[in-house]
């Protein structure tokens, strides 16, 4: 027998504290609006939250693309990343989301400075 996600509410709140975004992993601030849904899945209870816009960018990327698959969505960053064309997708998104790919965008400069740091670290020693 097969286990499926149970939803067990969805909605929008306001952030109360700094969450992560489901969809592009950067914080959700709080203050700001987000969009959550309560889950059961293998008898564990999780919560998902996302940035309202990462959402609307990731069901506007599924509708064009058909990237679901047997195991249901997953987070846009991993289905633009494993789809091999993901500078292609933030080109194709950017005048739609601009937001969206600002922040999938600035997870790349950050990843790719603490790489470099990283790196100067060991070129010192």
């Amino acid at each position: 027998m097969r286990d499926y996600v149970q939803v067990l509410m969805q909605g929008t709140r306001k952030a109360r504290k700094p969450h992560q975004c489901f969809h592009c992993y950067r914080t959700i601030a709080p203050g700001e609006a987000y969009g959550f849904q309560n889950n059961v899945y293998d008898n564990r209870a999780y919560t998902l939250r996302w940035h309202l816009d990462c959402e609307e960018c990731a069901n506007e990327t599924r509708n064009v693309s058909d990237l679901y698959g047997d195991e249901g969505f997953g987070p846009l960053r991993d289905e633009w990343c494993n789809s091999g064309e993901y500078d292609a997708e933030c080109n194709n998104w950017r005048g739609f989301f601009p937001h969206v790919v600002a922040r999938m965008e600035l997870t790349d400069q950050l990843r790719a400075a603490r790489a470099a740091q990283k790196q100067e670290g060991r070129d010192d020693g």
